[in-house]
């Protein structure tokens, strides 16, 4: 009998074809921030033969699988006599380094959408556009191929067998963890005073998809109790994830241990627990790219190999297991934390990675080609409240503005120069409201109800500015500057939030 198996094009194409180095001056929030209006650009200058942000499926019989491959393509351009399929892509500094790196897997990417648009609307033939445009100048580029139906199902079918040793391991943990689901016991002989109650209430709150408050006294054994009732519910309902979320550092570890006691007493349940990027980092430089850390070179050629013998080896994965692995195989560690996570059943992590608006993690909150059926069971909910407000309050600091700008002052680069000068003149005149605002009384903030719009172009302009200057100039190490233009990146996401 065939097995049914869900498979997104990003998740296909990503997992086999992506290679090279982690490099966050290419790959970064800022990045992919800036990528999706690059995208919004492109898809805005279109005629009305343009038709954007198309869903695409469709599925497909490999060995004793039938794959339902899923994704959403940029755009689909119809001509009078053919179809063209428009792929997307934007990047910083050296746009053919860009294009040759990251060629095969774009296309491989497009191949897959063209397949499925091809297959559904019985097309002979289809055309693949790729776009690359800068995020520094929209200077675009464009790519253009032709192919039959033939070769594109001849592509994608290839791809798909090459995934198949993988999809195997994902399927079999999932087989397995359904079948030792059925012998789901609570793991202690005694049920504690209310523990019965809180155990009915969660699942029953996740299976009917409601939202449910527990206040409970220290001691009763919340954690075991919340964790045993969620458990219960992937029996019931199909559920792809469910994140346990807590500020306390040792509550990751309680959440771990309660999984642990499961799968000791037969079950057989996937979890990792995923703590902050500095906590995580191997490398005293901080620095994600190639040329200033080990850990980031080669990252994606070693991955799949790691990714493979991990899973077969392992249920839970916490800080030990993932960083004695990464010292082994010259991995990074946080970001084999994020890989990992996506094939596991429970994900323990801090509010951030799913509330914060520059932490969250997209991957499963705001995947193109996917939407994943996730429950989150909230420790210390009522923390939320002071949390969110920091999550979603940023600021700007004239101070760290100085410093980078002394860092700065050397680099004989005119645009660099022409917009510290810009923004020199706008830190300036927030002094002079807060000189006339304090009275001559000293303050150290400033609060404004609207920014002034030329503050915010020239702090954009002066990001993308430094972005390619950086990329141009990799070895050249500017701490300072890397600080304010993280802190600028926070600013301006939250600025944009705003009514």
């Amino acid at each position: 009998m065939n097995k049914y198996f869900d498979l997104s094009v990003h998740q296909l194409v990503d997992f086999i074809l992506r290679s090279g180095d982690i490099d966050d001056r290419y790959f970064n929030n800022s990045t992919m921030l800036e990528g999706i209006i690059m995208h919004q650009y492109v898809q805005s200058k279109q005629n009305e033969t343009y038709e954007s942000e198309v869903p695409v499926d469709g599925t497909i019989n490999i060995s004793n699988y039938i794959i339902r491959l899923h994704g959403r393509c940029d755009g689909v351009i119809k001509c009078e006599k053919k179809v063209i399929i428009d792929e997307i892509k934007s990047y910083i500094g050296d746009r053919e380094k860009f294009i040759n790196n990251n060629f095969s897997w774009h296309l491989a990417q497009a191949e897959c959408y063209a397949y499925l648009y091809a297959l559904k609307n019985k097309l002979d033939c289809i055309g693949i556009q790729l776009t690359y445009i800068s995020q520094i100048d929209k200077n675009t580029t464009y790519k253009n191929f032709e192919y039959t139906f033939i070769d594109l199902k001849n592509k994608v079918e290839s791809y798909l067998y090459e995934y198949l040793d993988f999809l195997k391991i994902i399927d079999d943990l999932k087989e397995n963890r359904n079948q030792s689901l059925k012998e789901l016991k609570f793991p202690f002989l005694k049920l504690r005073k209310g523990q019965k109650e809180m155990i009915e209430f969660v699942n029953k709150d996740i299976v009917n998809k409601e939202i449910g408050f527990i206040e409970a006294p220290t001691g009763i054994g919340k954690t075991v109790s919340c964790i045993y009732g969620s458990l219960l519910s992937f029996k019931d309902i199909q559920i792809d994830k469910i994140f346990y979320l807590t500020p306390k550092n040792n509550e990751f570890k309680l959440a771990l241990s309660s999984l642990k006691l499961f799968n000791n007493s037969g079950v057989k349940i996937t979890g990792i627990e995923i703590l902050s990027k500095e906590k995580m980092c191997l490398s005293d430089k901080k620095k994600c790219n190639p040329e200033n850390c080990v850990f980031a070179r080669g990252y994606y050629d070693k991955i799949k190999k790691i990714l493979k013998e991990l899973l077969l080896n392992h249920l839970l994965f916490d800080e030990k297991i993932i960083k004695d692995i990464a010292l082994k195989e010259n991995v990074c560690p946080f970001e084999l934390s994020l890989d990992l996570s996506n094939y596991v059943d429970y994900i323990i992590c801090d509010y951030n990675y799913v509330f914060h608006p520059t932490a969250f993690l997209k991957r499963f909150f705001e995947s193109p080609d996917k939407t994943y059926n996730i429950d989150l069971l909230v420790d210390e909910a009522h923390n939320l409240i002071s949390r969110s407000r920091d999550m979603y309050s940023s600021f700007i600091s004239n101070s760290l503005f100085s410093n980078m700008k002394k860092e700065l002052k050397n680099i004989k680069n005119i645009d660099i120069k022409k917009n510290l000068k810009k923004l020199s003149s706008n830190f300036a005149m927030f002094k002079k409201i807060e000189f006339i605002n304090s009275e001559e009384e000293e303050i150290s903030e400033l609060k404004l109800e609207k920014l002034d719009d030329e503050f915010v172009k020239n702090l954009r302009q002066m990001s993308d500015v430094y972005k390619k200057y950086s990329n141009d100039h990799p070895f050249q190490i500017y701490e300072k500057a890397d600080e304010f233009f993280l802190e600028s990146y926070k600013f301006l996401k939250i600025y944009d939030l705003l009514d």
